[in-house]
């Protein structure tokens, strides 16, 4: 009982100066009144309670949750749980948002247990008052809560699924047998599964390896108790924060929704797959794309996309299905393969990301105008079976995986294998840059795409191009996709 209490006594101490101002200003609203250190060292927990409804946007059930929690760990800390402690509340917030691995497992197992809930239900909790905050950062109005239940239970359930590795593409080409822990993470997604009818070491496994819902709890954590006010803070901070998804990058749109194709929710959970140099406060998401209201043609979309920088394109199809890709290198005319190989395709129902699977390296081909060789827009497999392909013939494309992409380890994403395009948008998430005879100069230099972006630099970013593997037996064998 020593150690531990010795352990949590220094919880205060593990935070930086700011944050422990932020916690401190929270616990003085809930010992408001107190005269002596001793009082304001524990709190009443209706004041707990009540304070925490205030400072999370109003929702009162995660008010309770986590007052049952800090009441939880003041008992670790103390060994009473009347009262809740400064200590208890400090080392509550420390384990859930910036202990070690097992710190933050154990918490979040205390959190969902005294409270005899489920992960989902909490995830889902958590989803509709934080994805709110965060989109603040996006300067774009409304979204100030979201009611769509529908589009929160599929987040929730992207949140709480494990991203595809190369072993589960191995498990569904039927290279490996064992599925038996992957059958329990499933059980995570049933809103009705008891927190303590899984094993303290499957609960542990399926949160290390999910980054997505470690980065949830790393960003309500940090906007509701570790910040005040992140967009008062200078650039250099603003931008440490998208980095860590604290708040949205800036969005330059022309729809006051923000996007026909997206939520907010589902952008949150795209973010956060991005490459860090496409979250800087240099470089707003912007819409340079949208067939509502630039026309289908793919001269223009040709046009809007080369050259430009990293880019997110996003279709609905004549299906009603929403999917589409990430290229972290610019689009660039060439009848080879290139990428940097953090490129990734999606699917927004189910909520899912599917990277590089390290099979083969066609993770971008863009060309047109050659007679010889194929044209169009494809990502992942090889030619005339991608996992996403957009013909120049516009309106048309496929995604053809049987079973699963090769280059991404992704299904097919459209409603049937040959899709038709009922709606695209293009976001620029980060532009490219060149030098022009000493000054630098930006790539949008013709009039019509000054009104999306202006911009300054440096050096044009490249890689070297690669050719279609096409010596890999695997890839091949795979169903060519």
């Amino acid at each position: 009982m020593g150690n531990a209490a010795s352990r949590h006594s220094d919880s205060l101490v593990a935070f930086s100066d700011e944050e422990r101002v932020q916690l401190m200003t929270f616990w003085a609203s809930c010992t408001s009144g107190a005269k002596s250190d001793r009082q304001k060292a524990t709190a009443d927990l209706s004041r707990v309670e009540a304070a925490l409804q205030q400072r999370l946007s109003g929702s009162a059930l995660v008010a309770r949750w986590l007052t049952a929690y800090f009441q939880e760990t003041t008992r670790h800390a103390s060994g009473q749980s009347s009262t809740i402690s400064l200590q208890g509340f400090a080392a509550g917030i420390f384990k859930l948002g910036k202990g070690t691995m097992d710190d933050r497992v154990d918490a979040l197992r205390t959190l969902l247990e005294v409270n005899q809930i489920s992960l989902f239900d909490l995830t889902q909790e958590l989803l509709t008052i934080t994805v709110p905050a965060w989109f603040a950062g996006s300067d774009i109005p409304g979204a100030k809560a979201i009611h769509d239940i529908g589009d929160v239970q599929v987040a929730t359930l992207g949140f709480l699924s494990i991203k595809l590795s190369r072993s589960t593409l191995d498990d569904a080409l039927g290279l490996q047998t064992d599925t038996a822990k992957s059958q329990d993470w499933k059980r995570l997604l049933d809103p009705s599964t008891n927190i303590k009818s899984l094993s303290p070491d499957t609960f542990s496994d399926w949160f290390k390896k999910n980054a997505s819902f470690q980065t949830l709890v790393d960003t309500f954590i940090t906007i509701f108790f570790l910040t005040l006010d992140p967009f008062s803070l200078p650039p250099t901070a603003q931008e440490r924060f998208r980095k860590s998804h604290v708040t949205s990058p800036k969005i330059l749109s022309t729809t006051t929704t923000f996007s026909r194709l997206l939520t907010p929710l589902q952008y949150y959970y795209l973010t956060i797959h991005l490459p860090h140099d496409c979250l800087t406060t240099r470089s707003p998401h912007t819409l340079i794309y949208s067939s509502h209201r630039d026309g289908n043609s793919w001269q223009i979309f040709q046009h809007r996309i080369e050259n430009k920088g990293s880019t997110l394109i996003v279709i609905k199809d004549k299906d009603g299905k929403v999917f589409g890709g990430f290229a972290h290198e610019p689009w660039r005319a060439d009848p080879k393969f290139y990428g940097s190989g953090s490129e990734f395709l999606f699917s927004l129902d189910p909520l899912k990301v599917y990277g590089s699977q390290g099979i083969n390296v066609n993770y971008m081909y863009f060309n047109y105008g050659r007679k010889s060789l194929a044209n169009g827009l494809g990502m992942g497999g090889q030619v005339d079976y991608f996992g996403l392909y957009l013909s120049p013939d516009y309106g048309h494309g496929h995604s053809k995986a049987e079973p699963l992409c090769s280059t991404y380890g992704s299904p097919q994403l459209s409603g049937h294998q040959e899709f038709q395009v009922d709606e695209m948008e293009v976001w620029l998430l980060r532009p490219v840059e060149v030098e022009d005879t000493g000054t630098r100069k930006s790539v949008l230099d013709r009039p019509e795409d000054v009104e999306f972006l202006e911009m300054s630099g440096r050096k044009m970013y490249s890689k070297e191009v690669r050719a279609p593997d096409v010596t890999d037996k695997r890839s091949i064998d795979i169903g060519r996709s």
